[in-house]
């Protein structure tokens, strides 16, 4: 209790500290230990590589990507409960968190269904081997109309027979 400079973390709950930082490193909101948060989540990030050629590099490209994302269950609006029933107070832990009773058979009482989309993204000219990009509100559904995650796109950069980039220039 005494160390670290004399501060004391006898009271400190560690869960919601880490809870926190770590909530906001992988897009996952913070949800209490009976069940889903009552509050917004953002839904979870994306990771994709895309491999483009040279030429695609130096003059920019779109290229249209296959992707698996979570999207709120349209039986159930995300709720996971059956439809025509909502989710009740957990009586276990007092209201922290929810119980459905009478899940939905579409999401299993998820609130989510996996489902493929195409999503067309562009890719600027100049960009280089290794560069990352952001692409907001792409990612997993959020949770109790939180924003969605987000896109990383990886660019690899395929390597060309006759030129070879150094920084910004091409020889």
């Amino acid at each position: 209790g005494g160390g670290f400079g004399g501060f004391d973390f006898s009271g400190a709950d560690f869960s919601d500290i880490f809870g926190d930082i770590f909530g906001d490193l992988f897009g996952g909101g913070r949800r209490s230990a009976g069940g889903r948060s009552q509050g917004p989540m953002k839904g979870a990030n994306i990771r994709k590589n895309v491999r483009i050629t040279f030429e695609e590099a130096v003059f920019g490209c779109e290229k249209e990507l296959d992707v698996v994302l979570k999207d709120p269950c349209p039986k159930c609006n995300g709720t996971g409960a059956k439809p025509g029933t909502h989710p009740e107070t957990c009586p276990k832990c007092g209201g922290k968190g929810q119980e459905i009773t009478r899940k939905c058979d579409s999401c299993g009482g998820k609130g989510r269904v996996r489902k493929a989309k195409d999503i067309t993204i562009t890719i600027p000219a100049g960009v280089a081997d290794g560069m990352s990009m952001r692409i907001e509100g792409k990612g997993y559904a959020g949770y109790n109309g939180g924003p969605n995650g987000d896109l990383y796109i990886h660019v690899r950069v395929k390597k060309h027979e006759d030129f070879v980039r150094e920084g910004d220039d091409i020889y």
